[in-house]
């Protein structure tokens, strides 16, 4: 159903379809996403709608899929998510969040996502950094490139304890504040040992740096800051 002209999902459009895994709907005309739109879809894994027009997205739109694993939004007009848009989504494992237009975000936001891996939340309009990710325990890559980040609070990533890759590039940051890595020390070790296997491969490394400083501006760094980066290799 992908690259036609749809504008609207209509309630219980689904509704029949108990058996349907995989579902394309980007490069459409959506504009809003209701809250009746996929029910019936308890078996969906993958939701692609990238690529529409997406300004609103109803409370617990997406409360029906209790399967899904992957969430594809990028590329649409989504300014504000409502603090329950992801209710029902435990299970969801990918949030592509990417080249919208949020400007801001709230602490309890992710919270029904208790097993994301991944978010990515690059080139939006965010502006700060707090604790947003704290009900993330399980998330292993964090892409915050080409916002407009001017400050990230310290404890943004303290309960990050499994997160591999952080990509915050890009973004107006002049200053890091005291210890804003402290905690990460698996995803140190994942990078050390990654690292490691390369050199031993005798490969070039091609890998994704972990903290992606570079065109960020940045003009001070506290003492402690990089305290706990024993075992980084390059940033």
């Amino acid at each position: 159903m992908a690259n036609n002209r749809i504008q609207k999902i209509y309630p219980d459009a689904f509704q029949s379809m108990h058996n349907l895994e995989e579902l394309y709907l980007h490069q459409n005309q959506l504009e809003h996403i209701e809250y009746t739109a996929f029910i019936g879809l308890s078996k969906l894994d993958t939701l692609n709608l990238c690529g529409n027009i997406i300004s609103t997205i109803d409370p617990s739109a997406f409360v029906a899929l209790h399967s899904l694993k992957s969430l594809n939004l990028t590329r649409n007009n989504i300014q504000e998510l409502q603090a329950n848009a992801f209710t029902g989504m435990q299970n969801l494992n990918n949030l592509d969040l990417s080249r919208n237009r949020l400007t801001t975000l709230t602490r309890y936001q992710f919270s029904p996502l208790k097993f994301l891996r991944k978010i990515n939340l690059a080139f939006n309009s965010l502006k700060k950094i707090r604790d947003y990710f704290v009900s993330l325990p399980h998330l292993t890559h964090l892409l915050l490139k080409g916002n407009k980040i001017n400050e990230i609070n310290s404890n943004t990533f303290i309960a990050l304890q499994r997160l591999e890759m952080i990509d915050i590039s890009g973004n107006d940051m002049k200053n890091i504040q005291d210890e804003i890595f402290l905690n990460l020390v698996h995803l140190l070790e994942i990078m050390t040992k990654l690292i490691r296997h390369l050199i031993r491969s005798k490969l070039t490394p091609d890998i994704c740096l972990f903290s992606h400083l570079n065109s960020s501006e940045i003009v001070s760094i506290p003492n402690r800051a990089l305290k706990h980066l024993a075992a980084l290799k390059i940033l």
